[in-house]
């Protein structure tokens, strides 16, 4: 698989691990770990399933209230598919695979032993049909591209796919050829084992069907709990296989873009059927912080440990929120247990790097990241750390010849684009900082952040209708994102338009985002007193 993208399990385990900056209120202990339904309950208060995915979700819960050797994960694949992908034509490929599975039945029927039928399978994928693996996970370095080759569709229309992608194909072939396979997880893999009858057989797809032993994946098991009541190397019910795609791919094509709303939504689905895998923890986690709240962000990464606490991501992860609430010491020592589980991890190496200078150690910091530069020699993502952690702190024009050079490295990163035009923007360089914009959204046109930023600055420009309008698109792209609406709402206020500032505040704060104290009343105050400025949609274009 490649390692740039994530998938299934590594989707967004390191959602927060770049571009991550500092700051937020010290606290002197860390939140206790609570249940799994305290937790979720806690969340139903402040969260609604948007409205665009409640179909998707209903059509799921329909499929899942049949017996499990009725459920089609394939069906139900492309329907999640297709709420991320509107182009996805479910019936043509399920057509598809139809004519696939027909095409290999007799060559299974034929076959008289399990280990026969599973070659039937393999050759008519990998011989037959030319389909091709890519290979593993690997624990995900950004949030730069969709995890594509992760969806089935993409699969039979390019004929390659990473692991999660073959390991669909392969289920749907065995349901419709009437060969038992099973989804099994391993940290940042999946592949397929036939268990019956006495017989289990691991059937790695990446390597055109091969037998594997338990034992082949230890390199990778070293960093999950195994054993009775955890969800790795074992079969998996259908449910809790589609929670995984749910959280792994829907919710990770969101977090590409920041439409933290949208992937939260699909990874509280994902616990609704699986709420004992922790990868689903560290993903709403990640969408948390994402969406500013890290505090929540901590308890789902606390609850992601307690299942697995070899989970160096969730370490990683924690870290993060942990460095947003201003709890530097804690967040140091969540890298410090990270980098003990997996030395080789660069995101916590950066992380703890930061923190060590921001508490004065530069010595240690150096040290530390003498050792990211053995590890990423190009060091383009030591310095997207570097400006980044620069720009939190004020220090644009230190953080600007940073993202100048992490660009020439990776000239096709949104987020360094963007980034780059937030310190532009902090300069007053408006007209630079839109220029960034444009490419960030030039890369990926949802990307509903990017948007909101050029809006504000077009504003500041004083280009009233042409910014307001890129704003509104960041709210169309994800509504349920809390930022997008302040974003919004600081507009309306510094153009002195306090009622639809007004509107929008309460938006923010009905989507659970914890105003300053006053901050409301104060603008519903200003509304009252009809100070508002008239809203004729003009301005300087």
């Amino acid at each position: 698989m490649p390692t740039r993208a994530w998938k299934v399990v590594a989707c967004a385990f390191a959602a927060a691990a770049l571009f991550a900056g500092c700051g937020g209120p010290a606290h002197t202990s860390a939140e206790p770990v609570v249940s799994p339904s305290e937790i979720l309950s806690r969340a139903k208060r402040t969260f609604e399933i948007p409205e665009s995915l409640k179909p998707t979700f209903e059509a799921l819960d329909e499929m899942l209230a049949q017996p499990e050797e009725k459920i089609d994960v394939a069906r139900a694949s492309f329907l999640i598919a297709k709420a991320v992908y509107p182009e996805v034509d479910v019936e043509g490929c399920l057509r598809k695979l139809d004519e696939m599975a027909a095409e290999l039945r007799p060559a299974v029927a034929a076959a008289s032993t399990p280990e026969a039928k599973i070659k039937a399978i393999s050759r008519y994928v990998h011989r037959v049909k030319g389909l091709r693996g890519t290979g593993r996970m690997g624990i995900p370095l950004d949030l730069s591209e969709p995890n594509a080759a992760g969806w089935l569709h993409v699969l039979l229309s390019t004929g390659k796919g990473n692991c999660a992608g073959m390991t669909a194909l392969y289920l749907a072939l065995g349901y419709r050829t009437g060969v038992p396979l099973r989804p099994v997880i391993a940290p940042w893999h999946v592949f397929v084992r036939y268990e019956a009858a006495g017989t289990r057989i691991n059937i790695e797809t990446t390597d055109e069907g091969r037998s594997v032993p338990d034992i082949a994946y230890a390199d990778l098991t070293q960093y999950c709990s195994l054993g009775p009541g955890t969800a790795y190397m074992r079969p998996l019910s259908k449910s809790e296989y589609l929670a995984i795609r749910l959280s792994g791919y829907a919710s990770f094509d969101h977090m590409v873009s920041e439409r933290w709303g949208e992937a939260l939504a699909y990874n509280e689905k994902a616990l609704e059927l699986f709420v004992s895998f922790p990868e689903i923890w560290v993903n709403r986690g990640a969408c948390l912080r994402g969406l500013g709240r890290p505090e929540d962000a901590v308890a789902s990464y606390d609850q992601a440990l307690k299942l697995n606490p070899k989970s160096c991501v969730a370490l990683s992860n924690r870290g993060n929120a942990l460095k947003d609430l201003g709890r530097y010491e804690e967040a140091a020592e969540d890298y410090r247990k990270a980098l003990r589980i997996k030395p080789d991890y660069s995101a916590p190496r950066n992380g703890l790097a930061g923190m060590l200078s921001v508490l004065g150690r530069t010595v240690a910091a150096a040290d530390v990241l003498d050792a990211v530069k053995t590890r990423d020699p190009k060091g383009a993502e030591a310095l997207v750390n570097k400006a980044t952690a620069l720009g939190n702190r004020g220090r644009h024009e230190e953080a600007l010849p940073l993202y100048d050079k992490a660009i020439e490295l990776l000239p096709d990163h949104p987020v360094v684009w963007a980034n780059k035009g937030n310190s532009l923007n902090a300069l007053g360089r408006f007209k630079e900082a839109v220029v960034c914009y444009d490419k960030a959204i030039a890369i990926k046109p949802d990307y509903a952040n990017a948007w909101t930023s050029k809006g504000a600055a077009l504003c500041r420009m004083g280009k009233i209708k042409e910014g307001m309008s890129a704003i509104e698109r960041s709210v169309e792209l994800d509504p349920n994102d809390p930022r997008t609406w302040f974003n919004k709402a600081v507009t309306h206020t510094n153009l002195k338009q306090y009622a639809e500032g007004l509107k929008c505040f309460e938006k923010c704060q009905a989507l659970g985002m914890k105003l300053p104290p006053g901050a409301l009343e104060q603008v519903r105050d200003l509304a009252r007193e009809g100070q508002a400025a008239p809203n004729d949609g003009g301005g300087a274009d």
